[in-house]
């Protein structure tokens, strides 16, 4: 996890704590404390007033709109859970024209109307357990106000007063206390003039209720019981007709569903909005109420038998807290502080809205009928409370003996409906006849019957049968309400016109909506079906489709329910997440998942490398000698890189300008970095650049992306040093110096030198007698080492002793690193003891087949493809053995070598000092105290490391007559140092004992092959042997089989056209690899001349059988045990554990490479000038 990760998820962290705690001091405190600045001068006085204003606990209010509709006669009621202010409007089947009307509120359905009388504030605060004295009744009801009810003037009723919004503050709407003789708490208003109420909207009331605290209580509304409305009052002819388009006065759109009220006559809006009402003439307030917007009220003229047209535009209503107030500090006039808006803000619940609890289709029955005659209705029960309604049904009056009804029980459901039907019986003798139907139970309520009995004469026939049917019982709000109408003549010979008419009714809010007329003739029978575009805003639930059929003077209804539902999309899940939510969160996901894909797909395509990399596998950051050396190619993600890895060796190989030295240079800068000492032999003294920083812009413009600044760039401690003679004796105890890089360069060497200088520096490793070390403390690095190959002009001799050196320098802390442009041609034995491979781009066509052949396609293309300063790393160790790419850091060091005139510097004083040094030593022999000189030649030494040679120049002025004066003092003449040069017979005696211990090692690998060989004949059989290179068998589809396992596979994916190419007539390839690399001459003679479906018979076959005789075998041949593995490789691992040796490698190249040299010739090979060009990132 990089720094900008970790900061991230702190920050995130942090806004997740913040969030919590905010939220968890929201649920303790409940409400907003908030801040004030009162902007006041210096040096003056301001006076602030600072009210306490608390919420209402035990009162709420109502507000709306009080009108009478003749027709609607249910008790209204209202459940209080909460305190607050709701809109409700209020619809009364009677307010006596030319009286004072009133409102009254009481927590019974029942009232003795004759015992009412004025109630105390104290009786209010007892009934309703009123403990807070600042929001009490008494403190409340300080006035005074007077009702009449019927006829009877009640005074001295406690009363208060609610104020209204516009204008001033004025005594608008007064409220009252009262009590009936059962101690049933009565709190009542006037009705007053429509007036813009405290919230904005049209009103003509305010009340005010008590409630008690944590309980729910149900309010039921009346007027004066005592009004009078004499019955056709409002139907007195010649009526006039009021009609108009209600829409939104906003966006001009036509509004559904919307009640309009004139004259006590109310109505529903059509789906285009339009009304239609008949009402006596005169002058009325017209009212149109829906839900959501603000109530309308104007005034409207009726004139008897004329149409005036009233167009109405609502406006939506705005959404605010409202707050019910009550109570104050002290007594006075008012109710303490009012009701209506003012503190908060806060959240108000969501309450209920002018509902019932349960609906009658038929509000009664009236029926005309003959003697004889029968007919029947089906009634519908809609419950609308929390429980099961359970009904007793039963018929009272003197229609008993006329009335049947099919059930006498009903069970109904919550939001449910069930329905019972009636039979009445023309039988008896005419007359009238009244009765009801009772339903008791969980609720009451009576269905009036009046029944007009005559004899045939006196009325006539119905000669009509009437049916209505839903064609879809569920509908969708918006969408089409269909259903079907059947018609039936019972007078074949006559025919007649019908006029239907088509209702909608709505029985919990008790609307009515009238759909459409038609006119049809009928002779026999008809059926149409019906269809009407339902409004999108239509309450959920259950509704009924009426159809009233009048003909010959004669009305016949039939009735039928539909149920209006959401959507499954629009379902709400616990109760709060829509279904479509769902939805379109899948949908999202599924999008995002695409999306995902498709991104992947195509940064994968755009991947240059595509291996899969277990980073919790590969060094990490930590430990002192993980190094960092670049970045995992194509990611953000360090790479890092254990130094002490290279004990057991590492090669860099690539092409010219593929970024390999680059690579070599990082890991010797870490090991410089880790104070480990480094010598390198360079053949092109490009080395020699450790010793200057980096200025080179092409390098530095990478160091940001890689986390590098430009002051990170520096030289190393180190020097350089030209090789002039193949056979120069190097002590490389004395150049071992930790943290400083030696360079000898030695491009001056001929090529068929350089199998010389390589055997004669592992030669001086041995004479050294280096301690034993676990960890890393020496590196030597061996540039261009492909140079000892052959085919590049070296003898071969050279690998002899890298191979020695690979096997045996572990155990001193000494690594070797080599670089080279090819690797494919080193010996099995030198890779088989190199843990570390980092592989450049490369075009040498031997080193892409091992590639592919070992590690597949897919990497090949990967390396082909790879940017220069990406290279391939593979180590046992990491990423579960399997390579993987690493991009490397830009070096710190310059990428220039040093010039021809610096390294000429380099080497002239190289040579003083060493001269200097040698001359010290025998001073000292001679008991001379050369302290001071030794200093001094140190500080020279130093500044010739740093390339300061004028401060060189400087110590040697100085030093050298100082060391003449000493020998003149001696009387004797100093030795000057000589290159000192190893006879080549030592060097051709260190080349035949390297290649005495090769053979020993080469026979002790062979045994202990052997061995593991005969051991494992018992475990594995000969189908899961592998041949890996040149011993695999190719196919020219792209398939290879490295086993017998692999060859079934690939010929059964293999098609028969391919297989044809490969065995014919003329050739059986897979036969002649079963014989000559199998070594199953059987096998292989079975395999000729078969078809492909039948050679994998064979294959399986033998197999098989191969399989049981192994079962067999396994007892005897489990207990072998190998033979230990020999000096090279891992401690406690064998060589071929640890690295896959190449089996495609010709022994024969070895052994001519590795010819013994005569004896009077230097060892030679073929000059080749191979300069390579210096590397840059990309």
């Amino acid at each position: 996890m990089d720094e900008t990760t970790k900061f991230r998820m702190a920050i995130a962290a942090i806004i997740v704590v913040s969030l919590a705690i905010s939220g968890i001091m929201v649920t303790i405190i409940g409400y907003y404390v908030g801040f004030v600045v009162i902007g006041a001068e210096p040096g003056t006085i301001t006076t602030m007033h600072i009210y306490d204003v608390r919420p209402a606990y035990y009162w709420h209010g109502f507000y709306g709109v009080a009108v009478m509709v003749q027709e609607f006669s249910i008790t209204q009621r209202y459940t209080v859970d909460d305190y607050g202010v709701d809109l409700l409007n209020l619809l009364f089947p009677c307010l006596e024209y030319g009286e004072q009307h009133e409102i009254y509120a009481a927590p019974s359905p029942e009232i003795d109307w004759g015992s009412v009388k004025p109630a105390t504030p104290e009786f209010i605060d007892e009934y309703f357990n009123i403990t807070m004295s600042y929001m009490g009744a008494v403190n409340t009801f300080t006035e005074n106000m007077t009702v009449e009810l019927g006829n009877r003037n009640i005074t001295n009723v406690p009363s208060t007063h609610t104020f209204v919004k516009s204008g001033p503050q004025q005594e608008r709407f007064d409220l009252g206390i009262l009590q009936d003789g059962n101690g049933v708490p009565i709190f009542v208003t006037h009705i007053e003039d429509f007036v813009e109420g405290f919230t904005g909207d049209v009103v003509n009331y305010q009340l005010m209720v008590a409630r008690p605290i944590d309980e729910e209580i149900t309010y039921y509304f009346f007027t004066d019981p005592f009004d009078s409305c004499p019955e056709g009052w409002g139907e007195r002819e010649p009526p006039g007709n009021v009609t108009g388009v209600v829409t939104d006065k906003a966006t001009g759109a036509p509004l559904a569903y919307t009640r309009v009220i004139v004259g006590g006559a109310m109505t529903v809006t059509s789906n285009n909005g339009t009304y239609h009402l008949s009402v006596e003439a005169g002058t009325y307030h017209i009212v149109a109420l829906k839900v959501g917007y603000n109530n309308y009220v104007s005034n409207v003229t009726i004139f008897p038998g004329q149409e005036t047209v009233k167009d109405i535009q609502m406006e939506k209503s705005q959404e605010q807290a409202k707050v019910t107030q009550a109570g104050g500090g002290g007594t006075g006039k008012g109710p303490g502080k009012a009701v209506g808006p003012g503190i908060g803000p806060y959240l108000e619940k969501p309450k209920k809205r002018e509902g019932i609890d349960h609906f009658i289709s038929t509000k009664e029955v009236k029926r005309t009928m003959r003697l004889n005659q029968f007919y029947e209705q089906e009634i519908y029960v809609f419950n609308y409370a929390n429980k099961t309604a359970e009904l007793n049904i039963k018929v009272e009056g003197d229609v008993s003996d006329k009335v049947e009804v099919d059930k006498t029980k009903l069970f109904v459901k919550p939001d449910s409906h069930e329905s019972f039907k009636i039979t009445i019986f023309g039988r008896g003798v005419p007359g009238q006849y009244n009765g009801s139907i009772k339903l008791f139970g969980t609720f009451d309520d009576k269905i009036p019957l009046q029944i007009l009995l005559s004899s045939k004469e006196k009325l006539p026939i119905e000669a009509l049968l009437l049916d209505v049917s839903p064609v879809t019982l569920r509908i969708y709000q918006g969408s089409l309400l269909k259903f079907k109408v059947d018609l039936r003549n019972l007078l074949t010979e006559e025919r007649y016109n019908v006029t239907l008419s088509y209702y909608l009714k709505d029985p919990r809010y008790n609307l009515t909506t009238f759909l459409g007329r038609d006119n049809y003739p009928v002779k026999t029978s008809l059926s149409i079906i019906k269809s009407y575009r339902v409004p999108k805003d239509l309450p959920l639930g259950d509704k009924i489709v009426e159809v009233r059929a009048d003909y010959l003077n004669v009305t016949t209804e039939a009735r039928t329910v539909v149920t209006v539902v959401e959507p499954f999309y629009m379902y709400k899940l616990f109760g709060k997440v829509r279904v479509w939510w769902l939805f379109v969160l899948f949908a999202l996901i599924i999008l995002l998942t695409i999306l995902i894909i498709y991104v992947r797909k195509k940064i994968e395509e755009k991947k240059r490398y595509h291996l899969k990399v277990a980073y919790k596998t590969l060094p990490q950051k930590g430990p002192p000698r993980n190094v960092y050396i670049g970045k995992i190619a194509e990611s953000n993600k360090p790479a890092y890189f254990d130094l002490n890895k290279l004990t057991t060796h590492a090669i860099v190989a690539g092409s010219t300008g593929g970024g390999k030295t680059i690579s070599a240079q990082v890991l010797v800068e870490e090991c410089l970095k880790n104070n480990v000492a480094v010598v390198v032999f360079d053949p092109t003294a490009q080395w020699s650049g450790f010793l200057r920083k980096c200025e080179s812009e092409s390098m530095l413009k990478h160091y940001p992306k890689f986390g590098l600044k430009k002051s990170d760039a520096r030289a190393f401690d180190g020097n350089v040093r030209q090789i002039q003679d193949a056979r120069e004796k190097i002590n490389l105890k004395k150049f071992f110096r930790p943290g400083e890089i030696q360079v000898f360069t030695i491009d001056k060497l001929d090529p068929r030198d350089i199998d010389v200088f390589v055997t004669n520096t592992v030669r001086e490793v041995f004479h050294e007698h280096f301690d034993e070390a676990q960890e890393l403390k020496y590196l030597m690095v061996y540039d261009e080492v492909h140079r000892l190959l052959p085919r590049f002009g070296g003898s071969g001799e050279g690998f002899i002793q890298i191979e020695r050196a690979c096997r045996e320098f572990r155990k001193w802390g000494i690594g070797v690193l080599l670089v080279s442009q090819v690797l494919t041609d080193f010996a099995s034995q030198i890779k088989a003891n190199i843990n570390t491979e980092i592989q450049m781009r490369t075009r040498d066509e031997g080193d892409l087949k091992r590639i592919a052949t070992k590690y597949g396609k897919e990497v090949l293309r990967s390396l082909v493809k790879a940017t220069v300063g990406t290279g391939m790393l593979e180590n046992p160790a990491w990423n579960y053995g399997k390579p993987y790419f690493v991009t490397f850091r830009p070096i710190l060091h310059s990428v220039h070598r040093l010039t021809d005139e610096e390294l000429a510097k380099y080497n002239k004083y190289n040579q003083i000092i060493d001269d200097l040094e040698y001359q010290l030593e025998q001073l000292k022999d001679n008991g001379e105290d050369v302290f001071d000189l030794e200093l001094e030649l140190k500080l020279a030494l130093d500044k010739v490391k740093s390339g300061n040679f004028n401060m060189v120049d400087i110590y040697l002025e100085t030093l050298k007559p100082e060391v003449e004066k000493r020998w003149k003092k001696l009387g004797k003449k100093p030795k000057h140092r000589e290159i000192e040069l190893v006879d080549l017979r030592e060097i051709q005696r260190a080349v035949e004992q390297a290649r005495k211990e090769r053979e020993k090692y080469l026979k002790q690998k062979q045994g202990t092959a052997e061995t593991k060989a005969t051991a494992e004949v018992a475990k594995q059989s000969k189908f899961e042997v592998v041949y890996s290179g040149n011993q695999a068998i190719s196919f020219d589809n792209g398939l290879t089989a490295m086993s017998l396992n692999e060859l079934i596979d690939v010929l059964e994916a293999m098609d028969d056209e391919t297989y044809a190419r490969h065995v014919n007539e003329n050739k059986n390839d897979i036969a002649d690899w079963v014989e000559k690399v199998v070594g199953d001459a059987g096998l292989a003679e079975k395999l000729r001349g078969k078809s492909r479906v039948e050679a994998i018979e064979v294959l399986k076959l033998a197999k098989m059988e191969e399989e049981k005789k192994q079962t067999q075998q396994s007892k005897s041949t489990q207990s072998e045990t190998p033979v230990e593995s020999g000096e090279g490789g891992s401690e406690g691992e064998s060589e071929e554990e640890i690295f896959e040796s190449d089996d495609s490698f010709d022994t024969s190249k070895f052994d001519g490479a590795t010819a013994t040299p005569k004896q009077e010739q230097p060892l030679s090979g073929v000059s080749e000038e191979n300069e390579e060009e210096r590397e840059q990132l990309p």
